[in-house]
């Protein structure tokens, strides 16, 4: 009768031990996660939607809320008040994506689309590069495909 009741309390003991691990485990990801996204809102302030990345400098607008082609996106930037907005790099966009903007976090570059328009375009311009901020990975895809893709523009602030 001993041996049994020293077992279940060994079994109950794991459990307990497994199970705060496992706690501890879920919460140190989520610090980590609230550290990673309080990183991105202190590099990227943004004020009536111009978001400053403090780090490069550059100033960023967020395009409409809605799927966008390629013509849209270079449209709604070359329209937009100031001077020297231009559509993003592919190193601008890679850029974001390495500062921690993800599809999981946009902070303030909030869109529920997933990929954003870069300026770079196939010789005839049938098709642009994007990236894909919920695979994480950029592709050329046809410049009239507007499903889930949206329209960001940058220039150097000053």
């Amino acid at each position: 009768m001993t041996d049994k009741r020293a077992g279940i309390i060994l079994i109950a003991a794991f459990i307990l031990i497994a199970g705060c691990s496992t706690l501890t485990t879920i919460v140190h990801d989520v610090e980590r996660v609230g550290q990673a996204q309080d990183a991105v809102d202190d590099r990227f302030p943004e004020a009536d939607g111009l978001i400053t990345d403090t780090v490069t400098g550059f100033e960023w607008r967020v395009g409409p809320n809605s799927n966008t082609d390629w013509m849209t996106a270079s449209l709604w930037v070359e329209n937009l008040d100031g001077e020297g907005w231009k559509m993003p790099s592919k190193e601008n966009l890679l850029g974001l994506h390495q500062a921690g903007i993800s599809w999981n976090y946009y902070g303030p570059f909030y869109t529920e689309g997933q990929a954003v328009w870069s300026d770079s375009t196939s010789p005839h311009g049938a098709n642009a590069w994007l990236y894909d901020f919920m695979i994480e990975t950029g592709t050329m895809a046809n410049t009239g495909e507007s499903r889930g893709n949206r329209a960001f523009a940058v220039r150097t602030g000053g």
